[in-house]
């Protein structure tokens, strides 16, 4: 937050106002555009890549535990519908993976 605040030029509590929202799974995230999904996403292209936010930073999350690849599996789908960097990496593996729903 820090980092995307001293990037716009905002003080910290503007950036919170402007750019932030509260969820009752997630806590304080970034606020989501209707449109392109993340308010920093012009098209498939994040506004703010090299001040992103350890979660984008961090993705695929290959940590251990409860902060694994495997235990946010689950999240991946829903955060597919807004950042396109998820929604590619769940198609690229359907492909690696030669997923078929039928087979399921």
């Amino acid at each position: 937050m820090d980092r995307l605040a001293k990037l716009l030029r905002l003080p910290e509590g503007r950036f919170l106002k402007d750019y932030t929202t509260t969820t009752e799974e997630e806590g304080l995230v970034l606020k989501r555009d209707e449109t392109s999904g993340c308010v920093f996403l012009s098209g498939n292209v994040c506004t703010v890549y090299d001040t992103r936010p350890a979660s984008c930073r961090d993705f695929p999350h290959t940590l251990r535990g409860s902060a694994s690849l495997q235990a946010k599996m689950w999240d991946f789908k829903d955060r597919a519908v807004y950042c396109p960097i998820v929604y590619n990496t769940l198609e690229a593996w359907k492909v690696e993976t030669d997923f078929s729903p039928a087979a399921r």
